[in-house]
Formats: C-alpha cells, sequence, structure tokens
C-alpha cells in the first residue's frame, strides 16, 4: 500500500510483511453502541443515562434492575420525569399524535448514511508482538490517541467500515448494528395507567385524629406542591416508561451490545378492538376538556404512519379521504363488520361509511386535526415491517373494568349522584349479579341497562345469537383484530406477542397449565367485610371522585370474597377464550403471565388505607410524605388500588365526569409491570420463567 503501510482486517491478518514471513498483529477492533435504546437517543439523552437505566447481567433480572435504580439518590424515576418536568418536547408529539420526527428517523431512515447512533471502539491485539505500551492510534474521523483509551463517534444505522491506524498499519472493520423495531399496541394494562412518568408531589401534613376524606375530596390542590400535574409521555393515552412492553424493549436493547431498539409504543387506556385499535377511539376524556374527544387515528393507522418510508398509499376511489382504504375481504376471512356493532353501530371499517358523521364535530373542530379522524385503514408501499408487535387487548372488549365497578360499588346505592358519575354502564351477566332477593333494586338497574344496551358483559365475551349462530365474541373480534396487524403491518403471526393478562385475586398458586381453566380449588380468593364503613379500606379512594360535598354520605367500597370469586369466574372464561383463539391464530401467547400476580394481591403490602384517615398509633397510620410510588419492595401489591390511584394521579379537574384520578384502580403498579415483563421476556426471549 501507499506510504508502506498494511491493511488488517479486524481478526484477519490480510497483509504480511514484504521481508519474509512474520505474521501482523492480529488487531481487533470491539465495538459497542451505547445508546441503544431509541427514545433515549431520539431525545438525545446522554448515553450515561441508557447505561444506568439498562438491565445488566449482575441484575439477575428485574428484581435486581430495579432494587439498584432505587438506590440511587431520589431513587427510582422515570427516565423521562425530568424532561416532562421542564416541558421539553418528548419522543411523541401529543399534537400529530405520532411519533416524533426524531424517533422515527431510525424507521424511515435506517437506509441513509446519515442516520447514525452512537458508538465506542477499542482497539485489542493478540498473539507475539503486542500493542506497545503508549502506542498512539488514529482513528477515522478522530484526532490522535493512545490506542488504550476507547474512541466515541457514530455510525450509520445501516453499517460502514471503520478504520484506525496504527503502527504503519490500517486496521479496518464492517460495523453494523442490528437494528430491531417494536412496535406496542393496546390497552390500560400496556399504556402504563396508574403509573405517570412523573407522580403527584404532596405538601407534608399532619392531621394526627382526622377519619375524614374531606382534605383529599374537597381540599386535595392545598396540599399539593406546585409544579406540572401528575403527568405521562402522552396524557391523553395515560402512556408512561413505566409499561410491561417498554421494559421489555429496553431488556432488550439491553443484552446485546451491537443491537438498536426502535421502540414505538401506542397503548392507550380504553382502547378496544374496535373502538381503539382498528378504529380512532373515542371515548377518551381529556382533562379540561369540554367532553369526549377523539384520537386522530386507530392505533394501527398510527404504526402504518410512522412505520411508512414512502408516502401514504392513496386511494383513488375516494377523493375525500385518499389516505384510507376499506378493510379487505381477505382480512375479514368471512366475518361480517356488523356482527361486532357495539359503541358506534355503524363503522363499516371504510372511508365514508355510516360512521363518518359522528366523527364530523372532531374535525370541524379547527385547528391541525381539522381532517381527522376517520374510518378506513391506512396502506404504505415501503413500510419497514416491525420485528415484534407487543399486543394487549380484549379486556376492554369484555367490559371487565365495568365488571370491577360493579363489584368495588356498594350493592344498593340509592344516591343519584353517585349513581350518575360512577355507576357501570355494561353489567355482570345475572348469575354473576348480587342475589335477586336480596337486591332487587340493584337487579333491576342491570335488567333496564341491559335492555337498553342488548348486552351484558357475557353477550360481549361469548357474542349474541344471530340467524341461530353466536357472532361478535371475543374470539372473532381478536381473530379480526391480529388479521388486521398482519396485513397491514406484514408481520407473520409468530411476530405478535402477547402477555395473558394476570389477575391479583387469588391467593395460592394454581395447579392447572396456565392456558388451561383454573379448577375450582384454584380459586381461593381474598374478600373483605361489607358489613361497616371500613376508614381501612383500599377503596375509599373512590370518593375521591363521587364526593363533592363534606356530608356525602360514606359508601362502603369493598370487594367481598363472594364478588371476587364471580369475577375471578368471568375473568378466568374470557382468558381461556383469549388463549385458544390465540394458539389457533399461531401468535406468541404467553399463558404464564396469567399467574404473575398470584401472592401480590391488592390486599398485600403496607400503605393500604389513605394517610392521615387512621388516628396515629392504630395499625394502618401513615403519612403522605411516606409515599414512594416506584420504591423498590421485595413483596406487596402487584395493583393500584383506589387509595394508590388518587394519591399518585390526582386530577385537578374537578368535573366529576372527567375525573381520572381513580381511572388506575385496578391496573398493575411498577412491580406489577416488572413481574408481566419478566415472565413475558423469559417465556418469548430468554427460557422459563424463574420461579417467584
Amino acid at each position: 500500500m501507499a506510504f508502506g503501510m498494511r491493511l488488517v482486517f479486524s481478526g484477519i491478518v490480510a497483509a504480511l510483511v514484504a521481508s519474509g514471513a512474520t505474521a501482523a498483529p492480529d488487531y481487533r477492533i470491539d465495538w459497542e453502541i451505547t445508546n441503544r435504546f431509541g427514545p433515549f437517543e431520539a431525545l438525545n439523552l446522554p448515553s450515561a443515562v441508557f447505561q444506568e437505566y439498562r438491565l445488566r447481567e449482575e441484575d439477575g433480572g428485574f428484581d435486581g434492575w430495579h432494587a439498584r435504580l432505587d438506590r440511587r439518590p431520589g431513587g427510582m424515576k422515570s427516565p423521562y420525569a425530568d424532561a416532562i418536568r421542564s416541558g421539553a418536547p418528548l419522543h411523541w408529539d401529543p399534537i400529530r399524535q405520532l411519533h416524533s420526527p426524531r424517533v422515527t428517523r431510525f424507521v424511515k431512515h435506517e437506509k441513509d448514511p446519515q442516520t447514525t447512533v452512537s458508538a465506542r471502539f477499542r482497539l485489542t491485539v493478540e498473539g507475539e508482538d503486542p500493542l506497545a505500551e503508549g502506542a498512539m492510534c488514529m482513528w477515522e474521523g478522530g484526532a490522535p490517541q493512545p490506542c488504550d483509551a476507547p474512541f466515541d463517534t457514530r455510525v450509520p444505522l445501516r453499517g460502514s467500515f471503520v478504520s484506525v491506524e496504527v503502527g504503519g498499519e490500517t486496521v479496518l472493520a464492517w460495523i453494523k448494528p442490528e437494528h430491531m423495531v417494536i412496535v406496542g399496541v393496546g390497552d390500560s394494562y400496556s399504556s402504563g395507567e396508574g403509573n405517570p412518568d412523573l407522580p403527584a408531589e404532596w405538601k407534608p401534613l399532619r392531621f394526627p385524629n382526622s377519619n375524614d376524606i374531606g382534605w383529599l375530596a374537597e381540599r386535595r390542590s392545598q396540599f399539593l406542591e406546585p409544579g406540572p400535574d401528575r403527568r405521562w409521555i402522552d396524557n391523553t393515552c395515560h402512556r408512561s416508561f413505566f409499561s410491561y412492553q417498554g421494559l421489555t424493549a429496553l431488556r432488550l436493547a439491553s443484552e446485546d451490545p451491537h443491537r438498536f431498539v426502535s421502540f414505538l409504543h401506542y397503548s392507550c387506556s380504553g382502547a378496544e378492538i374496535f373502538d381503539g385499535l382498528i378504529f380512532p377511539q373515542r371515548r377518551v376524556i381529556e382533562e379540561g376538556s369540554d367532553g369526549p374527544v377523539w384520537l386522530r387515528y386507530a392505533q394501527v393507522n398510527a404504526v402504518v404512519q410512522d412505520l411508512c418510508a414512502g408516502g401514504l398509499s392513496q386511494n383513488p376511489r375516494h377523493r375525500a379521504h385518499p389516505d384510507y382504504f376499506p378493510v379487505t375481504d381477505e382480512e375479514l376471512g368471512g366475518l361480517s363488520i356488523r356482527d361486532f356493532e357495539r359503541t358506534y353501530r355503524g363503522t363499516e371499517l371504510a372511508p365514508g361509511g355510516r360512521s363518518e358523521p359522528w366523527m364530523r364535530p372532531a374535525r370541524e373542530a379547527g385547528g391541525i386535526s381539522r381532517s381527522y379522524p376517520h374510518d378506513g385503514l391506512m396502506d404504505c408501499d415501503e413500510l419497514r415491517v416491525p420485528d415484534h408487535v407487543f399486543l394487549s387487548i380484549g379486556g376492554n372488549d369484555v367490559a371487565f373494568g365495568e365488571m370491577v365497578r360493579y363489584y368495588i360499588l356498594p350493592v344498593d346505592y340509592e344516591d343519584s349522584w353517585l349513581k350518575s358519575i360512577a355507576a357501570p354502564a355494561v353489567c355482570p351477566p345475572p348469575v354473576y349479579q348480587a342475589d335477586k332477593r336480596l337486591h332487587p333494586a340493584a337487579y333491576a338497574r342491570c335488567a333496564r341497562l341491559r335492555g337498553a344496551n342488548g348486552y351484558d358483559a357475557m353477550d360481549l365475551l361469548t357474542g349474541t345469537e344471530r340467524n341461530g349462530q353466536l357472532v361478535g365474541g371475543i374470539d372473532q373480534r381478536f381473530s379480526l383484530a391480529v388479521s388486521i396487524l398482519k396485513h397491514r403491518l406484514g408481520v407473520p403471526a409468530e411476530a405478535i406477542s402477547m402477555a395473558q393478562y394476570p389477575d391479583p385475586l387469588r391467593t395460592v398458586p394454581p395447579v392447572t397449565p396456565p392456558c388451561a381453566r383454573l379448577r375450582y380449588t384454584d380459586q381461593v380468593v381474598y374478600g373483605a367485610q361489607s358489613d361497616t364503613y371500613d376508614d381501612l379500606s383500599a377503596w375509599n379512594g373512590i370518593d375521591e371522585a363521587t364526593r363533592v360535598i363534606s356530608w356525602t354520605k360514606q359508601w362502603e367500597y369493598v370487594v367481598t370474597e363472594e364478588e371476587a370469586w364471580k369475577a375471578l369466574d368471568f375473568f378466568d372464561t374470557f382468558r381461556v377464550r383469549l388463549a385458544d383463539t390465540a394458539q389457533e391464530l399461531g401468535i406468541s401467547f404467553v399463558c404464564e403471565t396469567r399467574d404473575a400476580f398470584v401472592g401480590h394481591g391488592w390486599w398485600t403490602g403496607e400503605h393500604l388505607a389513605l394517610p392521615h384517615l387512621v388516628p396515629q398509633g392504630r395499625p394502618g397510620h401513615w403519612n403522605i410524605e411516606d409515599l414512594d410510588p416506584y420504591g423498590y419492595r421485595v413483596a406487596g401489591r402487584a395493583i393500584r388500588t383506589a387509595n394508590d390511584s388518587v394519591l399518585i394521579q390526582p386530577s385537578l379537574v374537578r368535573v366529576a365526569t372527567r375525573n381520572t384520578s381513580v381511572s388506575g384502580t385496578f391496573h398493575p403498579n411498577f412491580f406489577g409491570h416488572r413481574l408481566v415483563a419478566e415472565g413475558f421476556y423469559q417465556s418469548l426471549f430468554g427460557g422459563e420463567a424463574p420461579e417467584d
């Protein structure tokens, strides 16, 4: 070569000294991506942030990882908390309701040489002629530096050659990051509901002899620290860092130094298969608004836009809505859209359909959203097919949240205000309702609801009869969702992964296989008494949403053993049907997470009662300054109680119908997401899940 230099490929001697047969030292270029998680890199967070938050081998999994991060000054917190507190833009654009170009550039333009990621290189040598002490190296694009020092630079995501000059030789290596694209879609169990990135901060309080909830229900704004209200990455969907989908993606980025993970998160609280996943979600309450708002896009359409490297495909048959196409017969697989009508009674999954007038007011509101939402599905000819789709859906489709509300609230409440803002919109089937002879008013109310809706929760699960067949059940809804994800995102069924819903009701581990129905002996549950008002109840925080004046009656918010058994039996019926359908469809379904919360029920752990409601010296008393939403616990509950929710995500909006303080109730807390993430990861990527 020119100037007498030799070319040595990393790990392979490409040339020998011209005189004689002496081999050159075996130079190697070791390298790693220093910021391997797409959202961190998109926000230009220092590589040290990823190095701190990544899971390390010595952590031994999410448990040790959480314990390590909680030992830091300030404890465990979201890596996005500081940016949210300062008002800095995040990787999610709440106006466009899509991911920021700063994060989608890795997906849309991964073959562009200008799309780079941070990397660190080191030169090592083996053989009889080791690198001389104090030797200097010249890395391409850098200045001379000691060879034993790391070299930090950026490399194209598509791969490139990297070279370094040392001792008159040029060492050349091909560097190709593994780019893994992960999409997370679904409902509140995967969005992070109940776990805001920036939880509420309370002033120190002392009420030594108060058992009155008034300080929380009516005057809580006086006791909150000034500054931003509780915040998520996306406030509309309550989407946060503390989600098992994101935690799993972070672990996949952590385990391979040559891997870069683009994680795109779309899960939204309240999402159903139709109302959210494949149709724009309307059942979203944006605090401070005058009522319900629509999301601009169905989740699947948002994914298509963020993964589309070129322009969206255009539909010449619909000039008014050229970005939208009707659902195809192949996607329907013989199903009829009208078999699924519930919320809208009009969607055809086609542009210009019967549902369009429903969405017109949202479009006419002006601003950037004036052209949205619309019915129909988007398509793209240059789509970057995701490597994994993490899915969590179905619970809202069978109205499980409404059933939980039915059981927590008093059975025979007569207060008209409580009825109007807290009564469930869907009742359990009669076999799971309160005894008709003991509670005739409750039974009559559910009968009226079923007449008005045309269904109860069991109808939503099994379907309703039409022409002698059951149609529109969760198995058919789920099949349609998977079919649309496969066709619109181009993924095979096995690339779609879903964790089974866990429950916090059982007290003993089951003996049945995780995909099978629980035996009667497995259904051992915990229940509270319902005779009198209990100031230790974990559910009294519901008063924060329902109580408007201090003399309102103290209601008995409890889950009794009988109610817990009924809820579990219904939910187990749902879970088995979901698991059976998933296996028929060939998706990667993790049944093992069904049992993730056994031993971590809602009645376990500390701080069950609200603070300051139990006098000092009595069991259950604690002070608000002891609240630690994401602190490490060896054991405890895996879900948010109503009390947890109103303390961690209190709403400052006093219109009760838009109060989301209690929306975190019965959702996984960070401990719960950690448990699901561990089982999800181990089953899909790491072998068998460890014993709890």
